[in-house]
């Protein structure tokens, strides 16, 4: 078997990142915005077997799926949430049988109403239009507790189909 360029990525950050900031130890909620694949989640539960916090998945609906049937796939015994208001998400943050909280994009916002360890996001933000990239930025200067780590790896510039120029 070989391995997919996009599964190296992965795997490089997420060693970068646990050399960087010891992700294994961060306890406040890991958010991965625009997996792909649930690959990044499915990561960090596997090398991390007795990791602290939740991970909190952001995607669109039907990307989401895909992330939350992939990491079914490869992982055993988890639970995931599927959350779309405060409520629904308080209770899957202090829920001892979740490991993986789904969130829609359209409700992204849910965020920043608790502590985040830290943001991830690679390859994805390249496909949003600016006003959704800084929506997303705001969420996270706003999170709780306000001492959030973002990691962001994406293009330096990408024209996207309708034209407009993300940089």
């Amino acid at each position: 078997n070989k391995m997919r360029l996009g599964t190296l990525r992965q795997a490089i950050t997420l060693a970068y990142l646990e050399d960087q900031v010891n992700i294994s130890q961060i306890e406040h909620p890991i958010v991965i915005i625009g997996d792909g694949y649930g690959l990044m989640a499915s990561l960090i539960f596997q090398s991390f077997s007795q990791i602290k916090s939740k991970i909190v998945l952001i995607n669109l609906t039907q990307n989401l799926l895909i992330d939350a049937f992939y990491i079914y796939e490869s992982l055993t015994d988890i639970n995931m949430a599927l959350v779309k208001d405060e409520e629904q998400y308080n209770q899957a943050l202090n829920s001892d049988e979740v490991q993986f909280i789904l969130i829609q994009a359209d409700n992204s916002k849910l965020i920043s109403k608790s502590n985040i360890g830290i943001a991830i996001n690679i390859c994805s933000m390249q496909e949003m239009n600016p006003q959704i990239i800084q929506e997303y930025f705001d969420q996270l200067r706003n999170s709780k507790d306000g001492n959030t780590l973002f990691y962001c790896a994406n293009r330096v510039e990408k024209t996207l189909p309708d034209g407009t120029m993300v940089s």
